[in-house]
């Protein structure tokens, strides 16, 4: 029988998971926005691949490959994580502050 242990690692690398293809949709997508905006398209890839490196930080895997401690895994994974979020709201300020209410023009 699993333990509850197990039952958490087996959800901790479901959400990394799920985190890195997020993160490669959304970097994805950014790279199909360049066309049309390059700087935005540029700050969407910039966040999938935020999102991608937060997930592949909290795997065991990365753990292994790049002999990095527990402790640290979760500080780069944390750090990516936040500065995915720091992007997104960089982003929707940005965007909101380009999109003011225009006033009628008459000729």
């Amino acid at each position: 029988m699993a333990t509850e242990s197990s039952w958490v690692d087996i959800a901790l690398d479901v959400v990394a998971g799920l985190a890195m293809l997020l993160g490669v949709l959304v970097g994805g997508y950014g790279l199909l926005v360049v066309p049309v905006s390059l700087l935005g398209g540029l700050q969407v890839a910039a966040i999938g691949a935020c999102l991608f490196l937060a997930g592949l930080f909290a795997t065991d895997w990365a753990g292994e490959q790049f002999d990095l401690e527990p402790a640290t895994r979760r500080n780069l994974s944390i750090a990516f994580a936040v500065l995915a979020v720091l992007l997104v709201v960089a982003f929707l300020v940005v965007n909101y502050a380009s999109f003011s209410v225009g006033e009628a023009v008459s000729e």
